[in-house]
């Protein structure tokens, strides 16, 4: 029993999810005896949701005065979309996308109604693409506010088609949401700079999948964005759940080079793929470095990425110096 508590506690965003396939498998007089934890932890979550939803409506309407768009990501996004409001996927923060010429309005906006926050573990490029707040009151949901999907180096990504490729989102009308090829690469990408592959946003994966408009689409967007490894990886994790024999005939054509499937493999199981103890010690900086030139199937944009991240801490040392 407590081995389950754990890994529900663990996988707490498909909670809704999961208790509705359990009471989907059992008779009426059955579903009385439905585990008290995962209902008491469903009812939690639909209050957190809730709370996010009054957020998010704020958040809209101070940004929609002010004629600035917004792009939803990630679970906010799927939320009523690839979800149902009965049975949500849940969430504990909300991330949105603008655009790069609205960020300082953005920024100055949000910090009359919301608290910036430092990042876990802040590092050399700090606050590059993306800031968070949290709420004044502690009532309501965290907010990431990004001005790109990720790091704007790692992957070749074209802005501009995030917006003109965008798509009215169907319950937050005022605003909009990635188109499913975008999405599912966003995913992707995001589980690289996790390096998980293998946890709740599968569910997320396998539904955008069911979404797309072309598979030839998806595999050429990767390539141009340099994410053709994570999203293979991804996709190969998603089929492990759930067949698909057209999208895997894909794949076959757009298969990684053997050597990197197995290094992609070594660092995802190795000890040091993320900071332990919040310290990132020299054996993750050296995997981090080779997994970005992995990962991006690039030589130039980690290379680049290195010497700013030198250029960088260098120059924030002599700041401190100076101080």
């Amino acid at each position: 029993m407590l081995q389950n508590t754990f890994e529900l506690n663990k996988h707490w965003r498909l909670s809704p999810l999961i208790l509705r396939r359990i009471n989907s498998l059992l008779s009426d007089e059955d579903k009385s005896c439905t585990n008290t934890y995962l209902s008491k932890q469903v009812q939690s979550g639909f209050i957190r949701e809730m709370a996010k939803d009054k957020q998010l409506n704020e958040i809209i309407d101070l940004l929609d005065k002010e004629n600035i768009k917004i792009i939803l990501l990630k679970g906010t996004a799927f939320s009523k979309w690839l979800f149902s409001a009965e049975a949500p996927r849940l969430t504990n923060d909300i991330d949105i996308l603008i655009k790069k010429a609205d960020w300082l309005r953005a920024e100055k906006l949000l910090s009359q109604v919301m608290v910036y926050t430092e990042k876990t573990q802040p590092d050399v490029f700090g606050d590059l693409y993306e800031i968070s707040f949290k709420p004044r009151k502690n009532v309501g949901a965290a907010l990431d506010l990004h001005r790109s999907l990720t790091h704007p180096i790692l992957f070749n990504i074209d802005e501009s088609a995030l917006w003109e490729s965008s798509l009215a989102h169907p319950f937050y009308t005022r605003c909009l949401m990635l188109c499913p090829e975008h999405a599912l690469i966003h995913q992707a990408v995001h589980a690289y700079k996790d390096m998980n592959f293998e946890k709740y946003n599968l569910i997320d994966s396998i539904r955008l999948i069911s979404e797309l408009n072309s598979y030839d689409k998806l595999f050429c967007i990767a390539k141009s964005w340099g994410a053709s490894v994570p999203l293979y990886i991804l996709l190969m994790n998603c089929l492990s759940l759930q067949t698909n024999k057209e999208l895997h005939e894909q794949m076959k054509k757009n298969k990684p080079k053997s050597f990197v499937i197995q290094i992609t493999k070594y660092l995802l199981n190795s000890d040091f793929k993320q900071p332990r103890n919040n310290r990132k010690c020299i054996r993750y900086r050296i995997h981090q470095v080779i997994s970005q030139f992995i990962f991006t199937s690039s030589i130039k944009r980690p290379a680049k990425l290195q010497v700013l991240f030198v250029y960088s801490f260098l120059k924030n040392m002599m700041a401190g110096r100076s101080d």
